[in-house]
C-alpha cells in the first residue's frame, strides 16, 4: 500500500510540473490542474457515410402564379430505416411575397406562390442522432397565359331618341369570403353597395377594395382597372347588333397578378354594379284620349365565360340586368314607389330584347304622381383555387 501511494505521488508531482511549465501567458496560477475542454458538437454526418441520413429534393421545379405549392421531402432516407424528422426553411422569395411554410417540420408542407419569381428552399433531415448535409431547391412561379375575358357585355338603346348623353355611377368591391362560400359568394342582400357600406356583412366577408365613380353609355360604359382584380376594356360589338347613340359594348378580364394574393383558404369575389338614367316618364291617365303608351326599347347580349378563369382556378360568372322604376310623390318629389319593371340574372350566354312602357300609370305597382327610371347592371365574378 505504501507503494502504491508513493507512485500515485510521483504522478501528481508530474502534473504540477507540466502544468507550471506551460508557455508564457500571464494569468496562470501555477500549479493548479487545467479547466476540462469541452467536447466539440458532432459534425452533420458525410454523404459518403451510408449510415448518414439523406435529405432528397429535386433541384429546381415550377409552379404557377397563385398555386399552392407543396414540397415532397419523403424520398429522403435514413439506415437501416430509423425514423426520420424534417426541418425545412424558405431561404429566400420575391421581395413583395407574403409566403410562409406551412409547417417546417412536416414531411409535406406548403406554401403559395403569391408574386411571380424565385422561391428557395432548404431541407434537413434528422435520423435522431445526426444532421442530414442541407439540400436546396428553387421554385419558379410562372405567371399564367392569358385566357381571354371572363365576361361580355353589350347593351344598345334601340329606340331613337334625344339626348343620348346618360351618366349614371358605379359602385365596385373586392374581397374574400372562405372557400365554403365560392358558389353563393354573393347572396341577394350581399351586393358592391352592401360592401361600400360596411354594415350587415357575414362575419366571414374581408373588403380588400371598394368605392364608387362616375360612368356613362353614350362614352362605352365602364372601362379601366377596377379593384386590384378585374380590367374592363372596350370589345367589338356583338354581330347583329348595330350600335346607337346609346349603346355600349365592353369586356371583363382577370387580373392573374392581383388574384394571386387570395390568402390560402378563401375565396375571391368581385361586383361591379352601375345606375344609369334612363328617359323621363310621363303619367298620363288612361282616360286621356288617345291612349297613351311611349314606350323605350333594348337589346342586351353577354356572355359569362368562368373557363376562362386563370390558370389553377375555378370562376362562377353572373351578369344581372334590371330596369328599376321610381315613383315621386308631390309636393316635395318624396319616393312613393319603387320597383324593377324588368329584372333579369344570367349565367350564361345571352341575347334579349325587352321594352318599357314609359307612362307611369301602365304599372301596377306604381304610385305617386310623377316617375324617373334606371338602367342597372350589376357584374359579380367568385373565384376558388382548384385542388392541387
Amino acid at each position: 500500500m505504501k507503494r502504491q501511494f508513493k507512485h500515485a505521488l510521483a504522478g501528481g508531482a508530474a502534473l504540477v510540473l507540466l502544468s507550471a511549465c506551460g508557455g508564457g501567458g500571464g494569468g496562470s496560477s501555477g500549479g493548479g490542474f487545467p479547466f476540462p475542454v469541452p467536447a466539440p458538437a458532432p459534425a452533420p454526418a458525410s454523404p459518403s457515410d451510408p449510415a448518414a441520413p439523406v435529405a432528397v429534393l429535386p433541384k429546381a421545379s415550377s409552379g404557377t402564379l397563385g398555386q399552392v405549392f407543396t414540397l415532397d421531402g419523403s424520398a429522403s432516407s435514413t439506415a437501416s430505416g430509423k425514423p426520420r424528422t424534417y426541418r425545412w426553411t424558405l431561404k429566400s422569395k420575391p421581395g413583395a411575397s407574403k409566403a410562409a411554410l406551412s409547417d417546417t417540420a412536416s414531411e409535406k408542407p406548403f406554401f403559395l406562390l403569391d408574386v411571380a419569381g424565385d422561391y428557395v428552399v432548404s431541407l434537413i433531415v434528422n435520423d435522431g442522432e445526426r444532421d442530414s448535409e442541407a439540400v436546396d431547391a428553387t421554385i419558379t412561379a410562372a405567371v399564367p397565359a392569358s385566357t381571354g375575358p371572363v365576361l361580355k357585355f353589350a347593351l344598345v338603346e334601340t329606340t331613337q331618341t334625344q339626348g343620348p348623353a346618360r351618366s349614371g355611377t358605379y359602385r365596385l368591391c373586392d374581397a374574400y369570403r372562405l372557400e365554403s362560400h365560392f358558389t353563393d359568394f354573393w347572396s341577394p342582400a350581399l351586393d358592391a353597395m352592401t360592401c361600400n357600406m360596411g354594415t350587415g356583412l357575414p362575419a366571414d366577408f374581408e373588403r380588400q377594395n371598394y368605392g364608387f365613380g362616375s360612368t356613362s353609355i353614350s362614352s362605352g360604359g365602364p372601362q379601366g382597372q377596377f379593384g386590384a382584380y378585374m380590367t374592363l376594356a372596350a370589345s367589338a360589338f356583338p354581330a347583329g347588333l348595330t350600335p346607337t347613340p346609346v349603346s355600349m359594348s365592353y369586356e371583363a378580364a382577370v387580373n392573374a397578378a392581383g388574384l394571386a394574393t387570395t390568402p390560402i383558404g378563401k375565396s375571391n369575389g368581385f361586383d361591379l354594379s352601375y345606375s344609369v338614367p334612363g328617359y323621363g316618364m310621363v303619367n298620363i291617365p288612361d282616360s286621356m284620349t288617345p291612349l297613351q303608351r311611349p314606350k323605350v326599347s333594348y337589346r342586351i347580349v353577354g356572355a359569362a365565360l368562368p373557363q376562362n378563369a386563370p390558370q389553377g382556378w375555378d370562376a362562377v360568372v353572373e351578369t344581372t340586368v334590371r330596369i328599376e322604376v321610381t315613383g315621386y310623390a308631390l309636393p316635395g318629389n318624396t319616393i312613393s314607389s319603387r320597383f324593377d319593371a324588368y329584372s333579369k340574372k344570367f349565367s350564361a350566354d345571352f341575347s334579349e330584347d325587352f321594352e318599357i312602357d314609359l307612362n307611369a300609370v301602365a304599372h301596377p305597382q306604381f304610385v305617386g304622381d310623377q316617375a324617373t327610371y334606371t338602367v342597372n347592371v350589376s357584374h359579380q365574378v367568385a373565384y376558388k383555387r382548384k385542388a392541387n
